[in-house]
């Protein structure tokens, strides 16, 4: 089974004009299930995907998944602590295992969202108020209780490690207390090393933002996880997807289907490439003065 976990950017300039681009660059990675933020779902990716999202004005997350898999939205409770996020989270059922999309502001969490809760008890250790990806978290936590769980999107934080290969302590604490809970990153390399997912700031300390999590069951299903830089690169997103390969059942057809993509999907890069004008193409991949360059020799790809 395939999962991808992709901020769109829909939220910012340049890549609502692209948006569409974007949704068709998903359409080629062909996912079996994707968890989306920052997104306006186009009204074909209906006939493609069962979409789930939240009623939103500008801009939602959303999960998808083939009509086939018979994903169904999992209504939260009005007025819980997620229920506040609003179109910023997206949450589903697939089976029994509950699946979700999450964007959190890299912010402290406003008080109305945390009314009638422990903010000290949602704040990771160290810290005396909950970030929003503190107070997702805890309710996820809740939520999936000893189910299976599949949540994953734009966290807004990362252990964002310095040149010198440290972790801030306060990074590191919030993937410490999701590993003590039994929350598996599903996301990061064979040695738990980071990406680079974020295509901003120094390429030389790459930033992950966005991170897939899962019960610890279903996470050792996990087969390979790749960052895609290309997107990005063309400046589809300023956030690259994540892919995962997961050992869930699937039919034989759809497993036909991913073989069959990961030959063709170098070519649609090709494709959107020769649709740029030179001068285009070198501003996306930074060759314009100003622009930092996206390197290849960091741990944006995993294989």
């Amino acid at each position: 089974m395939r999962i991808v976990s992709w901020n769109l950017g829909a939220a910012y300039g340049p890549y609502v004009e692209r948006h569409d681009e974007a949704w068709r660059w998903l359409e080629a990675l062909d996912p079996h299930v994707a968890l989306l933020q920052e997104t306006i779902p186009p009204a074909w990716a209906s006939e493609r995907w069962t979409v789930v999202h939240r009623p939103f004005q500008h801009w939602c997350s959303a999960v998808l998944a083939r009509p086939s898999l018979g994903l169904r939205e999992l209504q939260l409770p009005a007025g819980s602590l997620l229920d506040r996020f609003g179109a910023y989270l997206a949450t589903a059922v697939l089976d029994d295992l509950v699946i979700a999309s999450v964007h959190t502001r890299a912010k402290e969490a406003p008080e109305w969202v945390t009314a009638g809760h422990d903010r000290a008890a949602m704040a990771r250790p160290g810290e005396e108020d909950p970030w929003s990806n503190d107070v997702a978290f805890a309710g996820y936590r809740d939520l999936a209780g000893g189910r299976r769980f599949l949540v994953g999107g734009d966290w807004n934080t990362g252990r964002y490690a310095r040149l010198d290969g440290s972790i801030a302590p306060r990074n590191a604490a919030f993937f410490a207390r999701a590993d003590s809970a039994g929350w598996a990153e599903l996301s990061v390399d064979q040695d738990g090393r980071e990406g680079r997912s974020w295509f901003g700031g120094d390429p030389r300390r790459p930033y992950q933002p966005d991170h897939v999590f899962a019960d610890r069951t279903t996470a050792g299903l996990r087969r390979q996880a790749m960052i895609d830089p290309r997107p990005a690169e063309l400046g589809l997103s300023d956030h690259a997807p994540i892919v995962l390969d997961v050992d869930m059942e699937v039919s034989p057809s759809e497993r036909a289907e991913v073989h069959r993509q990961r030959r063709w999907l170098p070519a649609a890069f090709n494709w959107f490439r020769r649709r740029m004008t030179p001068r285009r193409w070198a501003w996306h991949v930074g060759t314009n003065p100003g622009h930092v360059s996206p390197r290849r020799n960091d741990l944006s790809v995993w294989r």
